[in-house]
C-alpha cells in the first residue's frame, strides 16, 4: 500500500508542477479525414507562465506521402489565463496534404522551449513532446478509378508545337510542349504526361519538367511543363498519340477529363542534308533503266542495301551533315536538339581542339531565352545571331586545317651530306 501511495505521488508531481509553472504544449488537428491531395491544419501551442527569451524549436512532422507546409504567417503569437495568471506563447499552424489515399499516423515529435524562470528569470530549456497524430485520406465515391487519383477545382490540358514546317526532312527538330494547369492542387501531384518510348526514325529529346507552384490563402496552385523534341532520321509518316487526364472535380463531385489531339506529320525521304549528287543519283539510277534495276535488286539486292545504308550512315556522321543539322537546330531554338546536334558536330571534326567560345555563348543565350519567363521561343534575331557564329566559328577551323595541312614536313626530305 505504502508503495503505490509513493508510485501515485510521483505521477502526481509533474501533473500539479505542469499546472503551476511548467510550460503546456497542446496539439490541435481541425479534421482528421479529408479527400487525397486536399490539406489538413495542425495547430501546435506552446504556452509558458512567464516569457520565451528564445523561439520554441518546432518539428517538420515529415513522414512519407505527406506534404508538410507553412502557410504565410504560420506562426504568431497566443497569451491565455490559467489560474488566474495571464500565460505567453506561440501557436504554429501546419497544413498536412496526403499523397494517396490511406491512414497516416506522425509519431511523437520534441519541441524544444526555452522560458524564464518564475523565481530567479534565468532561462530553462526543457524538451516536450507532442504525443501521436492519426489521420486518413480517402477517395469519393465513384473515383475509385482514378490512377493517379487526382481532386482539384479547375485542370485544363494544352499543347503548343515549335519548329514544324509544312515539309520536314531528317534532321529538322519539332517540340512538344504540353502545359497542366490545376487549381485546388499542388502540381506536385500531377503524373508525367508525354511517353517517351521509342519510336522508329525519331530520335526523342526530353527535358526536365517544369513545376511552378502557387498558394493563395493556404490553396495551392500551379502548372506542369513538359517538352520533348522529335527529330526525324527518316523519311515517313509520323504520329505523335494524344493525351488525356482524368480528374475528380471538387466542385460538381464529378469525374472530367482534359484531352489533347494527337500530332501527324511528314517527313521527306532521304538523309539529312544530302549534297546535290546525293539527289541525282536517285535520277541517274532511274535512267540506267527498269530492267538494269530489277536485275540488281534480284541479284545484289542485300548487297546493295548494305553500301546504301552504310554511305548514307557515313554522310549522317559527315562534317557536312553535322553541321547542316547544327544550324537548323539552332534555327529551331530547341536547347535538347542543339546539345545533341553540337556533340555530333565536334564529333565529326579532325581535330584537337578548337576555339569554341563565341558558339558557346551563343547556344547559351537561346537557352537562357528557352527557359526565360519571357517567350518560349528564343527571338529570331538570337537564333540568327547563334547561326552566323556557328559559321564563323567553321570557317575558322576549316582555316586551322588548311594552316596545318600546309604545314606538313615534305615526303622526302633531303639528307644531310
Amino acid at each position: 500500500m505504502i508503495r503505490l501511495f509513493a508510485l501515485l505521488g510521483l505521477l502526481l508531481v509533474p501533473a500539479l508542477a505542469g499546472a503551476e509553472d511548467t510550460p503546456i504544449l497542446t496539439t490541435e488537428l481541425a479534421q482528421t479525414e479529408t479527400i487525397a491531395g486536399q490539406p489538413l491544419v495542425l495547430r501546435v501551442t506552446v504556452l509558458v507562465p512567464t516569457f520565451m527569451p528564445k523561439p520554441p524549436v518546432f518539428p517538420s512532422f515529415e513522414i512519407p506521402n505527406v506534404i508538410v507546409r507553412l502557410p504565410e504567417r504560420a506562426s504568431g503569437p497566443v497569451s491565455e489565463r490559467r489560474g488566474g495568471e495571464t500565460w505567453a506563447g506561440v501557436r504554429r499552424s501546419y497544413r498536412l496534404y496526403p499523397m494517396v489515399p490511406g491512414e497516416f499516423e506522425i509519431p511523437a515529435q520534441p519541441v524544444r522551449i526555452t522560458y524564464a524562470d518564475p523565481e530567479t528569470s534565468d532561462p530553462v530549456t526543457i524538451d516536450l513532446a507532442t504525443g501521436p497524430i492519426r489521420f486518413a485520406a480517402t477517395v469519393p465515391e465513384g473515383a475509385e478509378g482514378l490512377d493517379p487519383f487526382i481532386a482539384a477545382t479547375a485542370l485544363t490540358l494544352e499543347q503548343t508545337i515549335d519548329g514544324a514546317e509544312e515539309t520536314m526532312k531528317p534532321g529538322d527538330a519539332l517540340t512538344r510542349t504540353v502545359t497542366v494547369d490545376v487549381s485546388g492542387l499542388s502540381p506536385i501531384f500531377l503524373p508525367a504526361l508525354i511517353p517517351v518510348t521509342p519510336v522508329d526514325g525519331l530520335a526523342i529529346y526530353p527535358s526536365e519538367p517544369i513545376v511552378t507552384e502557387r498558394e493563395d490563402r493556404g490553396v495551392l496552385s500551379g502548372t506542369r511543363v513538359e517538352a520533348v523534341t522529335y527529330v526525324p532520321e527518316a523519311g515517313g509518316e509520323y504520329v505523335l498519340p494524344g493525351l488525356s487526364l482524368s480528374w475528380f472535380d471538387l466542385d460538381s463531385k464529378a469525374i472530367q477529363t482534359a484531352e489533347i489531339p494527337p500530332i501527324a506529320f511528314s517527313v521527306e525521304a532521304g538523309a539529312a542534308g544530302g549534297s546535290e549528287t546525293e539527289t541525282t543519283l536517285p535520277a541517274l539510277i532511274l535512267l540506267g533503266g527498269v530492267a538494269m534495276l530489277v536485275l540488281v535488286a534480284f541479284l545484289f539486292s542485300r548487297p546493295a542495301r548494305t553500301r546504301v545504308a552504310n554511305g548514307r550512315a557515313a554522310w549522317y556522321r559527315s562534317e557536312p551533315a553535322c553541321f547542316r543539322r547544327l544550324t537548323r537546330s539552332l534555327r529551331a531554338g530547341e536547347p535538347g536538339a542543339i546539345f545533341a546536334a553540337y556533340d555530333d558536330w565536334l564529333g565529326s571534326l579532325d581535330m584537337a581542339r578548337i576555339d569554341r567560345t563565341d558558339l558557346d555563348d551563343a547556344i547559351a543565350a537561346i537557352t537562357a531565352a528557352r527557359f526565360s519567363k519571357g517567350p518560349s521561343t528564343p527571338s529570331r534575331d538570337t537564333r540568327n545571331r547563334a547561326v552566323d557564329v556557328a559559321r564563323q566559328t567553321r570557317q575558322a577551323v576549316k582555316r586551322q586545317q588548311s594552316a596545318r595541312r600546309s604545314a606538313l614536313p615534305p615526303l622526302n626530305p633531303e639528307q644531310p651530306a
